[in-house]
């Protein structure tokens, strides 16, 4: 097969594998419409697709088919066939390889656009695997661990928006029910420190920002000694301008400052028929004091 017919096969395979959650009916008379990506990625599984994209990849390591593979890589099952065939191991070699190139994104040549494809396709990989338990921990901890490759590429090439969303979310994923990997993240990679520098540089970006504010309530829900060092890299103060700024994530930007124990309330502005505009605490379930109307047995 040759290395144009791959890409275009990995990139049908990625757009035949991706979840939609905005589909739309034709017309409103339609039923709704349901996205089949997790039935293609399991028929693409069966006829193991992941060992014939390893064969491609020893060939060429294109950006278009780590994105098909990040689509693919969506369980278990297939996360340990990507180990197993040592695809893992690959997209390591390269980011480990990338972050030593003295690269940036000041260059606006070929072969810079190539660059930070693949380090957006590969980080994006990586952000996938991590939801595998074991996976998450060797690529965290020990010499496996691609933590420092990661940082040194989120510093290197600050302006890539979609790269400094999946460095936070692979951040986040990586600590998620791991205290000691949060550990590994803050104290020896100061990893906390990019996903600041990620929010603070791209204020506009709702996903970036919900994926910032996810890693940084990862990194302290079961690590509260890790909470001055958080704080003060001014954690708090970013989290509160961007509840102020991005409606879609105040959900995750609470619940990080809840567990950095900063004293905050959720309000809800109302306005009422006769124009006029109230001003409403929410209740918080658990809050002191509050005796919220909660039946833990339906009759």
């Amino acid at each position: 097969i040759t290395l144009r017919l791959g890409r275009a096969l990995c990139r049908l395979v990625t757009s035949l594998c991706t979840f939609e959650p905005d589909l739309l009916p034709r017309n409103e008379n339609a039923p709704p419409l349901v996205s089949s990506a997790h039935a293609h990625v399991m028929a693409f599984h069966q006829e193991e697709f992941v060992f014939k994209l390893h064969l491609l990849l020893k060939k060429s390591f294109d950006p278009s088919m780590v994105l098909a593979l990040r689509a693919m890589a969506i369980n278990n099952e297939i996360v340990q066939a990507v180990v197993a065939v040592g695809l893992l191991k690959q997209a390591r070699e390269i980011l480990l390889s990338i972050s030593s190139s003295g690269n940036d994104d000041n260059s606006n040549s070929q072969s810079q656009s190539d660059t930070i494809d693949t380090v957006v396709a590969v980080v994006g990989l990586f952000r996938n695997v991590c939801a595998n338990d074991d996976v998450k921990t060797s690529l965290c901890i020990g010499n496996q661990s691609i933590v420092e490759a990661l940082v040194l590429v989120m510093a290197t090439f600050s302006k890539q928006a979609l790269l400094q969303e999946h460095g936070c979310g692979t951040i986040a994923a990586m600590a998620l029910r791991k205290p000691k990997n949060a550990q590994v993240l803050v104290i020896q990679y100061q990893a906390h420190l990019s996903i600041i520098q990620a929010m603070q540089n791209h204020p506009q970006r709702a996903t970036l920002q919900r994926q910032g504010a996810l890693a940084i309530r990862n990194l302290v829900s079961r690590a509260a000694d890790l909470r001055p060092a958080l704080l003060q890299a001014d954690a708090g103060k970013v989290l509160l301008q961007i509840a102020a700024q991005h409606v879609s994530c105040q959900d995750e930007v609470y619940a990080a400052l809840r567990d950095l124990d900063v004293n905050i309330g959720i309000v809800n502005v109302q306005q009422q028929d006769n124009g006029r505009v109230v001003v409403k605490k929410t209740e918080m379930f658990g809050e002191e004091g509050k005796t919220l109307n909660f039946r833990p047995v339906f009759d």
